[in-house]
């Protein structure tokens, strides 16, 4: 599911640890701030394709 709001969109991913890690790293720039720094070739994000470098994380379930 995708929203925008104005220049911003707004998108749910749901990714399945496959076993091997969810593959990707986050930095936080402030405290409300996560952000995606890496996503590891053939992990899982990157096979997803959604999940981008420098995409603000505003939900971990």
């Amino acid at each position: 599911m995708a929203t925008k709001c104005g220049k911003i969109q707004v998108q749910a991913i749901e990714l399945v640890n496959d076993g091997t890690g969810l593959s990707f790293s986050i930095i936080s720039a402030r405290t409300s701030d996560v952000i995606v720094k890496t996503i590891v070739p053939g992990g899982v994000p990157d096979r997803d394709g959604h999940l981008r470098l420098g995409d603000h994380i505003l939900v971990l379930v």
